[in-house]
């Protein structure tokens, strides 16, 4: 009975951990609540490293991820200074960051496959709610975003492939099959697309459907794929953005295929980046400072916008240097997964990097610290899921 209760003490400490961690923007409305949080969040966080330095004597928080995504902070308040701009938000950004990161790793190392299902109930939790504030305060009279539990229909985004990619997962880990919970979270993510969710949020449901098919069910096929559809993702991304600015690629869909190459006013904002880029520091872009300015006009908004490709958003943002630490970071997750055996759980996670991936082309990935738990999860998928691994979690 002891026992029991401690471990149900344990869930509940990590479930408010985490949602502490990724609670929807519309909740943190309180100026002093969230300095508490972020406060605290550092704290907890520094007292990790130091258990882990002193006594755990374990330096699993210094890892490859996290090592990267620092020095991309770093590279981005540097471009920021650099433009003139004041780094506050950057600095803030960096640590949030990296508190996130290594209280997941912790929890990742300490609780294994019990900190996923936790991950997984509090996701199904904030993507019922949100179908619910969906459904019940969506104005159907106007096509102006409108502002859900979530937030913006595009941070419905990572948090429904975070979702999915954690629900499969664990069914197929523990029943070999789907089970309630994947039909469940599978369930809302339709229902989600159909209601209000963006095109590039279907996309990217596709893209995972169709990437998972196509592992699972031709025997001979290799993860090494995955290198060649990131190839034909990276000349599709400079076809429609850097060759229709200049009116190459968008005369040829325009003037033969008779089709919009416009993408909802896109491309006019894609240019505007394009121009800001060039008109840059090259090496280190305009600082994010720029961003909140909004780079292009859309016509069709008729308004000034960001980026709306997460690829120009990070060259606009931080430069050649930016992009590079970028495509550093998810070569590294890439890689890992090459090296891993083709089972369920890194078919499905690697599903899930490359639908966000291909997201990235016709949107930013809000909130981004979604992203990174995917990649950060899918680093240590043989701790998360017990597999073979020669990594000792921590007592």
């Amino acid at each position: 009975m002891e026992k029991i209760l401690r471990i149900q003490q344990r869930k509940i400490y990590i479930f408010v951990v985490l949602f502490l961690l990724m609670m929807p923007q519309t909740l943190q409305s309180n100026d002093i609540i969230n300095l508490i949080i972020y406060q605290g969040s550092i704290a907890f966080a520094s007292l990790i490293v130091i258990y882990g330095l002193l006594k755990d004597r374990k330096y699993w928080f210094i890892s490859a991820v996290i090592i990267l995504r620092f020095l991309y902070s770093i590279a981005q308040i540097y471009s920021t200074k650099l433009a003139g701009y004041s780094t506050a938000v950057d600095k803030h950004d960096c640590y949030v960051r990296l508190y996130t990161l290594i209280i997941f790793t912790y929890f990742i190392f300490s609780y294994r496959k019990q900190f996923i299902v936790i991950l997984s109930n509090l996701l199904i939790v904030f993507l019922s709610v949100n179908i619910m504030s969906i459904v019940f305060t969506k104005n159907y009279l106007t096509t102006d975003l409108q502002i859900y539990f979530l937030g913006y229909r595009y941070a419905f985004c990572p948090v429904v492939i975070l979702a999915l990619a954690l629900s499969l997962a664990i069914d197929y880990s523990m029943y070999q099959r789907l089970a309630y919970r994947s039909w469940f979270t599978i369930s809302i993510s339709i229902a989600t697309v159909l209601i209000e969710g963006p095109s590039t949020l279907a996309a990217g449901l596709f893209a995972f459907l169709a990437f998972s098919i196509a592992i699972n069910t031709t025997k001979n096929l290799p993860f090494n794929l995955y290198w060649p559809i990131l190839l034909v993702i990276i000349v599709v991304d400079i076809s429609i953005t850097i060759f229709n600015s200049t009116g190459i690629f968008a005369g040829v869909i325009t003037n033969i295929l008779h089709r919009d190459m416009s993408f909802t006013g896109r491309t006019e904002v894609w240019a505007g980046s394009i121009q800001a880029f060039l008109n840059s520091n090259i090496w280190f872009g305009n600082g994010s400072a720029l961003a909140a300015g909004q780079v292009g006009w859309s016509w069709v908004w008729e308004a000034y916008y960001s980026e709306h490709n997460h690829y120009l958003g990070v060259l606009t943002n931080g430069g050649i240097v930016g992009l590079a630490l970028e495509g550093m970071f998810y070569i590294l997750i890439i890689n890992k997964i090459n090296k891993r055996a083709k089972t369920k759980e890194n078919t499905i996670f690697a599903a899930a990097i490359f639908s966000v991936l291909v997201m990235g082309i016709a949107t930013q990935i809000i909130p981004y610290t979604y992203m990174e738990i995917l990649c950060l999860i899918t680093y240590h998928l043989e701790v998360c899921f017990n597999q073979k691994s020669n990594i000792v979690a921590v007592d």
